[in-house]
């Protein structure tokens, strides 16, 4: 039995807020107010190079939260998860990858399954995936759950971590 049929995987449907990604670069928004136009520029989030504390270079949508998430998974790998050579690592939910970038960087002979169902995020995780010249370093758009169904997700392209299909949770808890 391969991975994919020992898993239920979730096909999944983009809520993007405010505004795709597909769109053009720059978009001109215009607003009025006080009786005048202001016009506000807003650009679409691109992948952008950027480098982790220790200088390996990532690939990212926003900068700052990549060297964020990469102190999450030093604080993982650190205090309690284990990882050794010849490893298999199923990564669900998977962001941009920083996981399979450290994991890829330590070990010689590791196998990574990353799961992201977001587009926008898992054309991310796939340009990382092959910049870490790990060939078991394999990535899925899908999610994964208990039962197999349809998932809406809304993705915020200001912190595309926050994305998640319950948006709600940020309302109650913020």
């Amino acid at each position: 039995m391969n991975l994919l049929s020992a898993v239920t995987c979730i096909d999944t449907r983009v809520n993007i807020n405010p505004m795709t990604l597909q769109e053009t670069i720059i978009s001109i928004v215009y607003c009025i107010s006080s009786f005048f136009p202001i016009f506000v520029l807003i650009y679409n989030k691109i992948m952008k190079k950027t480098f982790l504390s220790d200088k390996t270079p990532i690939y990212c949508i926003i900068p700052t939260e990549a060297l964020i998430l990469d102190e999450h998974i030093k604080g993982y790998l650190d205090h309690g998860i284990f990882v050794k050579e010849n490893d298999t690592i199923i990564d669900v939910g998977a962001n941009i990858g920083v996981l399979g970038i450290r994991l890829s960087k330590s070990f010689k002979s590791i196998s990574i399954h990353s799961f992201e169902p977001i587009p926008e995020i898992f054309k991310v995780l796939k340009k990382n995936s092959q910049i870490s010249k790990n060939k078991n370093f394999k990535v899925y758009q899908k999610g994964i759950g208990h039962k197999s169904s349809k998932q809406k997700f809304t993705y915020f392209p200001n912190s595309p971590a926050l994305s998640t299909a319950e948006p709600e949770m940020w309302e109650e808890n913020p």
